[in-house]
């Protein structure tokens, strides 16, 4: 089940040609990327950019402030944000990031695409922010973990939970029909599930409807709803 389903999100990552494609371990190692990416980080070949972490990919200060694992917090959430980037000769460049979750089997990942930036703003000034940015996560992280609120796992396992629910009821579901429920069920808008699944809105309107479809939903049942009662149903002894 994890090659096909890793298999079928390097199939998706191929299919873009102008942005860097990434699938990550919560650890920062990169575990699959596509062509662009290797072209815009300067790199020669895919072989180069094996074994690579994602802080040989950012400026040094910056990899210096990033966490062991990426947590909930750190993520974009499938919004772009300015961020600065650094190829294999070690220049570095102005960049559009956008982070989300994903599944893989029943492992949690980070799928992260990269679009350089071609502004005039002082790139120093670029990295000062940047890394202000990371210094505000690791606060919020702290701040969670003080009210005993780890988002970051309570996500990942909800999504876990999630999956393996559909895939036991609905083994007709793609790796895309996942996705797609499990950003409907952490309440993500139709402008950001466009964003992350880099479609059109008129794509998400048309993919919810195949998904209600699989679920053999009528029209008086809500989609978000009826995610919320496969979670709230009570486990199977």
């Amino acid at each position: 089940m994890f090659d096909l389903e890793l298999e079928a999100n390097i199939e998706s990552l191929e299919k873009s040609q102008t942005e860097a494609e990434f699938i990550v371990k919560k650890t920062g190692e990169l575990i699959a990327f596509n062509q662009r990416a290797v072209d815009l980080f300067g790199y020669s070949c895919k072989a180069d950019m094996e074994k690579l972490h994602l802080k040989d990919l950012v400026p040094d200060d910056f990899a210096g402030l990033l966490p062991g694992e990426i947590s909930i917090e750190h993520l974009t959430k499938g919004e772009f944000l300015p961020r600065v980037n650094k190829r294999k000769n070690g220049s570095v460049f102005s960049s559009f990031v956008k982070t989300w979750p994903i599944i893989i089997g029943n492992e949690s990942y980070v799928r992260t695409t990269v679009k350089e930036r071609f502004v005039s703003q002082d790139i120093k000034h670029l990295m000062l922010e940047q890394n202000m940015d990371v210094l505000k996560c690791e606060l919020v992280r702290e701040r969670n973990r003080n009210f005993g609120v780890l988002l970051g796992a309570s996500q990942q396992r909800i999504n876990q939970e999630l999956c393996q629910i559909l895939r036991e009821l609905y083994p007709n579901l793609n790796h895309k029909d996942m996705e797609l429920a499990s950003l409907i069920s952490f309440n993500f808008e139709t402008k950001a599930i466009a964003s992350i699944q880099n479609i059109c809105l008129n794509s998400v309107y048309v993919a919810r409807k195949r998904l209600r479809k699989k679920l053999n939903l009528d029209k008086t049942q809500s989609l978000e709803n009826y995610l919320k009662q496969l979670l709230d149903r009570p486990m199977e002894a």
